[in-house]
Parts: C-alpha cells; structure tokens; sequence
C-alpha cells in the first residue's frame, strides 16, 4: 500500500517542484499513512464503500490540493524554513544598541554582496525590516508591490547566489 500511495503522490507533483509548502511527494506520503493510522475511526472508512488504497489515494489527493493552495497563496512553506535558516546568522535587532549596529552592519555587507542584483536587495532590506512571523512572502509582496511567488523565487536566487556559487 505504501508503494501504492509513493507511485500516485510522485504522479501527483511531477510538475511541481521537488519540494513546495515545505514538503515533498514522500512526506506527503508519510502524512497519510500517519493521519490514518491516528485517526481512532479510521478517518471515516469503512470496508464497504471500497478498498482501502484507493481510498488512501483520495486522502493524499486532498492533501496535496491543501498543500498547493497553501503554495499558491503565500508561496512557500509557512516559516520559510530554508531562507530563515541561510539569514540566522544575522545578529538579533533586539540586543541592546551594539546589537542593533551588529544587524544594520550584516544587512548592509548582505546588500553589497548582492550588489548587481537590486530586485535582490529590495527582498533583504524587507526581510530586514521584518519580524519573521508567518507569511513574510505576503508582507514582503505587498511591501515590493509583487506577488508572494515572486518574493519566494528572489529569495531562492539569493540562496543561490550566496551558497551555490552562481548567479
């Protein structure tokens, strides 16, 4: 049953990304299996209104339609856990005036780095001018005047140029 649902989840996002909203076809997968088997009344299955897999199928249907529209609507994981995890070297604002010189400083050496990518830059100052919260993409789009998933490709690109090695 287990390679039943991985076949169909894989189906599911061949033409999206390895990952969206934070996860990936397997964990979509392990999300079923574990939703099922918490679920004390079996999530409403019952033997006679078909077979389990099949019924599976349908529950990781949904799940993957919750997770697109969540994807769509704010582009990204809820806690954009990658760009959040490459920015935590940032000294914290909240430390006192040294910290707060410590943080305009990294934003700052950050924004040069990035240089001949103003687009780019535009996203660090906003993230900068953040507080972190959940779905910063959104703020950060309005703050720009573009959509979250155009906030979300910027931050990639930076990812990559900041970690990959190319531009």
């Amino acid at each position: 049953m287990y390679k039943r649902l991985w076949v169909y989840a894989f189906s599911l996002t061949r033409v999206a990304p390895d990952i969206f909203d934070g996860v990936s076809a397997a964990d979509l997968v392990n999300e079923t299996m574990l939703a099922f088997l918490k679920s004390p009344d079996a999530m409403g299955w019952q033997p006679g209104k078909g077979e389990l897999p099949v019924f599976l199928c349908g529950v990781l249907r949904h799940k993957f339609l919750d997770h697109l529209k969540r994807h769509r609507r704010i582009a990204g994981s809820v806690d954009d856990g990658a760009f959040r995890a490459a920015l935590e070297a940032r000294p914290a604002p909240g430390s006192g005036l040294l910290g707060q010189l410590a943080a305009k400083q990294w934003t700052a050496s950050l924004i040069r780095r990035l240089s001949p990518h103003r687009e780019l830059q535009e996203v660090v100052a906003a993230v900068a001018a953040t507080d972190g919260s959940h779905n910063s993409n959104q703020q950060i789009a309005e703050e720009l005047g573009t959509t979250p998933s155009d906030v979300a490709n910027r931050k990639k690109r930076i990812l990559r140029i900041l970690f990959g090695g190319s531009k």
